[in-house]
C-alpha cells in the first residue's frame, strides 16, 4: 500500500483528488488491514484461473501457488489433483506433460528447449533451437528448488530430492537427490501399486482426498466409449473449418491442432531424426495423458497428423480418419501467400534464421524438407521457388494421406473437398454415427484474415510452369 501512496505523491493529479484518494485509501485500511493481502491473492488467483484456460489440456484438483510463469502455456499437460508451488518456471517449447496426483515444491525451473551451439551463426548461441519434451509421469513428488532440463522422463512415483538437478530419465519409484542425481532408494513399488488401485490419493498436505473429490477427475481420453476420429489435411483453412464447425454438434468436441509436440514429432519421424518406436511412445503417452472432455465423441484436426496415421491406428484401431482436401491452386496459393517454404522462413540462400511466435516457430522449424524426406537433393531443394516448394508439399502431403489410408479399413475413411464442405455435413455426420444436427458450415480462412493473398490471375509464367509440373490433379479429382 506504501507502494501506492508513493504513486500518488509522484503523480501529477489534482492535489484534491490526490488528497481524496489517499483519504479513502487510509480508511480502507483502517477498516481492514489485510486488504492488500486480499487483493493480492485475488489478484495471484486469477492469473491461475487465466492460465488453466490457456493449457493444452488439464485434468480437475489443480492446486498452483504464488507465481507461476509457463512461457506457452499451450505446451503444458496437467492431469489431475497436480500441485505446483510457487515461483516456478516451467519453459513449454518442447512439450511439457505433468501426470496425476504428482506434488511439486517451491522454486521449480523445468526447460523443454535449449539453444543451438553447435553450428550455431551467432556467439554464444543463434536463435534456433533443440527441443525435447519433458515429461512427469503420475505420483511424484518434487521437493522444492529442483532443476528439470529438457528431455527428461521421470518415472512414475519417483520422488525428486531438494535442490536435484535432473538431466537424464529417473526410473519408476526411485529416489534421487543432489546434482549428481544420485538414486538413493526407492519407494515401496507394491505399496504404491495397492494405494493407487485403492484410489489412496493425496491433496493439500497430503489429506486424502474423499470419493467424491476423486469422482470428479477427469479421465483419460484412452477410456471414451468411444474411438476417436482425426481430420487429414494440408492447410488451416480445411483443419480449422471443420473442427470449428463439428464441435458446435452437441456430441462431439473436435480440437484443431492441440497438441503443440505433434508439430515436432511428425517432423522428426519425417526426417529420420527418430525411429518409429520412439515416436510411437511419446504419441501414446499425449494422447494417455490427454484427458477426456465428456462428450461422447472427440476428435483432432491437425495436418501434422499425417504421416502419423499408422501409429494412431496402434493405439486407437478403430480410429475414423477424414481426408479434407483443398483445390491444389487455392491451396497452394494460400500457404505461399503465408510464406511457407520461403527462404527466410528456411535460413536458406544467405538469410539469417529469423524468430517467430511459438506457433510460427515450431510451424517453420520443423516445416517438412524434400531433401530431408529423401525426395530430392538439397541442391535441388534450395534451387526451388518458394512457390514450387509449396506445390511440392501439396503434392507429397496429399500422396501421405492417399497411402496411410490404404491400410484403413474403407468404413473407417472418409474423403472430403473443402469446397463441397457445406453439402457434405450430413455425410460426416453419418459417418461419425452421430446424430444429424443442421449445422451451419463456414469456411474459417486465418490466411485470408490475416495475410494479403496473392491473386491466382497474377501468377507469373514460372509459377504457372511449376503448377503443372508439380502438382498432381488426379489427388484432387479421384
Amino acid at each position: 500500500m506504501q507502494a501506492l501512496r508513493n504513486v500518488l505523491k509522484l503523480t501529477k493529479i489534482d492535489s484534491f483528488l490526490a488528497k481524496l484518494l489517499s483519504y479513502s485509501l487510509n480508511r480502507l485500511l483502517e477498516d481492514d488491514p489485510h486488504l492488500y493481502t486480499k487483493l493480492k491473492k485475488a489478484q495471484v488467483d486469477n492469473a491461475h484461473d487465466n492460465l488453466l484456460g490457456e493449457l493444452q489440456n488439464s485434468g480437475n484438483g489443480i492446486k498452483l501457488n504464488g507465481e507461476i510463469r509457463v512461457t506457452n502455456p499451450e505446451g503444458l499437460q496437467l492431469g489431475n489433483n497436480v500441485h505446483i508451488g510457487g515461483n516456478a518456471y516451467i519453459n513449454t517449447r518442447g512439450g511439457v506433460s505433468i501426470g496425476d496426483h504428482t506434488h511439486i515444491s517451491r522454486n521449480l525451473t523445468i526447460y523443454s528447449s535449449n539453444h543451438k551451439f553447435n553450428d550455431a551463426t551467432a556467439i554464444p548461441y543463434d536463435s534456433s533451437y533443440n527441443d525435447a519434451p519433458v515429461v512427469i509421469e503420475e505420483g511424484v513428488w518434487i521437493g522444492m528448488n529442483v532443476n528439470i532440463l529438457p528431455g527428461v522422463t521421470i518415472g512414475r512415483g519417483a520422488i525428486i530430492g531438494m535442490g536435484t538437478t535432473v538431466t537424464k530419465d529417473v526410473p519408476a519409484h526411485a529416489i534421487v537427490v543432489g546434482h549428481g542425481q544420485r538414486i538413493v532408494g526407492s519407494r515401496d513399488s507394491e505399496q504404491y501399486e495397492r494405494l493407487t488401485k485403492e484410489q489412496m490419493f493425496g491433496g493439500v498436505n497430503g489429506k486424502r482426498l474423499s470419493k467424491e473429490e476423486i469422482s470428479a477427475f477427469s479421465t483419460p481420453l484412452s477410456s471414451m466409449p468411444r474411438a476417436p476420429f482425426f481430420v487429414l489435411s494440408t492447410g488451416r483453412a480445411g483443419s480449422t473449418t471443420i473442427a470449428e464447425v463439428l464441435s458446435k454438434h452437441p456430441e462431439i468436441d473436435c480440437q484443431h491442432e492441440p497438441k503443440i509436440q505433434l508439430i515436432r514429432l511428425s517432423t522428426q519421424l519425417l526426417h529420420g531424426e527418430i525411429d518409429e518406436p520412439k515416436a510411437l511412445e511419446e504419441l501414446r503417452r499425449l494422447f494417455e495423458s490427454y484427458t477426456y472432455t465428456g462428450f461422447e465423441l472427440y476428435g483432432e484436426s491437425d495436418q501434422k497428423l499425417v504421416n502419423l496415421v499408422p501409429l494412431i491406428r496402434k493405439i486407437f484401431p478403430d480410429a475414423k480418419f477424414i481426408w479434407l482436401i483443398r483445390e491444389p491452386s487455392a491451396a497452394v496459393n494460400s500457404t505461399w501467400s503465408r510464406g511457407w517454404f520461403d527462404d527466410k522462413e528456411l535460413a536458406i540462400g544467405g538469410y539469417p534464421k529469423e524468430t517467430f511466435s511459438l506457433y510460427r516457430h515450431f510451424f517453420s522449424d520443423y516445416r517438412p524438407q524434400a531433401h530431408l524426406c529423401g525426395e530430392m537433393s538439397e541442391q535441388e531443394w534450395v534451387a526451388m521457388s518458394s512457390f514450387a516448394r509449396n506445390c511440392w508439399y501439396w503434392t507429397y502431403w496429399n500422396n501421405m494421406i492417399k497411402t496411410n489410408l490404404m491400410s484403413v479399413p474403407q468404413e473407417n475413411q472418409l474423403k472430403i473437398k473443402l469446397e463441397e464442405f457445406d453439402g457434405s455435413l450430413d455425410k460426416i455426420q453419418r459417418f461419425l454415427g452421430v446424430k444429424h444436427n443442421d449445422l451451419a458450415a463456414k469456411i474459417y480462412n486465418s490466411a485470408e484474415q490475416r495475410y494479403s493473398l496473392k491473386n491466382t490471375s497474377d501468377w507469373t509464367d514460372a509459377m504457372k510452369s511449376d503448377y503443372e509440373r508439380i502438382i498432381s490433379d488426379e489427388l484432387y479429382d479421384d
